[in-house]
């Protein structure tokens, strides 16, 4: 079955030659091509109707981007796809839109130089009047999103415990109460209280901290930069106090920001606008001239809230999804400032 653990069907549309063989080459990498079929000209089949299980869509659109669309592809995957595209620098699919079991994904230098140029001119107008930065910190400055889900999913299996693995995303963002609060009242008999499960998954959580966690893509350079321009800077993450001071230490970011709001400090986690208000007023600006960077799409919620701007970060979910949560513009990673100086 290979890396994808799974099947794997790719459409791809509009292909130039030279794009086609980058894209097997990539497909021989993942150890499990999916069959392809080629549609030239064809315009594209809509990614609701290929989810509802239709062969293709009565109606077709014009699309002068070149689209590949994976689909029953599962979440592993998905996270191995993207992953290996960033590494081998194919066109970014921060544009892409992801679901549980697909990715649309432009794969286009055309396109993807059209959508960079558009989402820098939207960076630029929601960057142009703020006076302080505002970071969340799981997946903006640490890429420690997915050692969430490992510490999760170890502390649940280690006592039984069956979760929707697959739908996990949604948690993204969310305080270790409420995800464990929540797994207690619909997955559990009772057996395990959240405090217990929060402890339990803490101390897995930390020794994986302390031994992977790397920073996410030009974040600290960009903290370092900004520190010399913008007015005030903070960081608002769900995350423990104890968590975030081992990012700090790891990271050397220890008095580098002018407030630090964490989730044990607040009573009404992400996505209500409850630790973005509480940041805003402890930075002493109005709320229109902070810019949030947050990569989910509980964080983007809370931050608009609390009447914040609010760019986000790819490295969670697609940028269709960022953008629909209410995100002004959308980034891969803050490498994006080294080429938009």
């Amino acid at each position: 079955m290979g890396i994808m653990d799974g099947e794997a069907r790719l459409l791809l549309w509009n292909y130039t030659r030279d794009e086609k063989a980058e894209l097997d080459r990539f497909l021989e990498e993942l150890k499990a091509p999916p069959a392809v079929t080629i549609e030239k000209n064809q315009g594209y089949v809509l990614l609701k109707d290929i989810i509802h299980g239709a062969k293709r869509s009565e109606k077709e659109y014009e699309c002068d981007e070149k689209i590949v669309l994976f689909y029953n592809v599962p979440p592993k995957g998905i996270s191995f796809l993207i992953n290996t595209g960033k590494e081998r620098r194919l066109p970014s699919p921060i544009y892409a839109s992801v679901t549980a079991h697909s990715i649309e994904w432009p794969f286009c230098k055309l396109a993807q130089e059209l959508l960079h140029e558009r989402e820098a001119v939207r960076v630029a107008m929601v960057m142009k009047d703020a006076e302080a930065l505002i970071f969340d910190m799981d997946g903006v400055i640490a890429d420690s999103e997915p050692l969430h889900f490992e510490a999760e999913k170890a502390t649940l299996l280690a006592r039984g415990i069956e979760a929707p693995w697959s739908e996990w995303h949604i948690f993204t963002g969310l305080t270790e109460e409420k995800i464990f609060r929540y797994i207690v009242d619909h997955f559990t008999d009772g057996a395990f209280s959240p405090e217990e499960l929060i402890e339990a998954k803490f101390e897995i959580f930390i020794d994986m901290l302390n031994e992977k966690v790397q920073p996410v893509p030009g974040a600290l350079d960009f903290i370092s930069r900004s520190r010399k321009t913008f007015h005030k800077m903070a960081v608002t993450t769900s995350s423990l106090a104890l968590t975030q001071q081992v990012v700090f230490n790891k990271f050397q970011l220890h008095d580098v920001f002018d407030v630090i709001v964490t989730g044990d400090a607040i009573v009404r986690g992400k996505p209500d606008p409850e630790p973005y208000v509480i940041t805003v007023e402890r930075l002493g600006l109005p709320a229109e001239r902070c810019v949030v960077f947050e990569d989910s799409l509980n964080g983007i919620r809370s931050a608009k809230g609390a009447g914040c701007n609010v760019i986000g970060i790819g490295t969670s979910f697609s940028g269709k999804a960022l953008l629909e949560a209410g995100a002004a513009a959308v980034i891969e990673n803050f490498e994006f400032f080294d080429n938009n100086a």
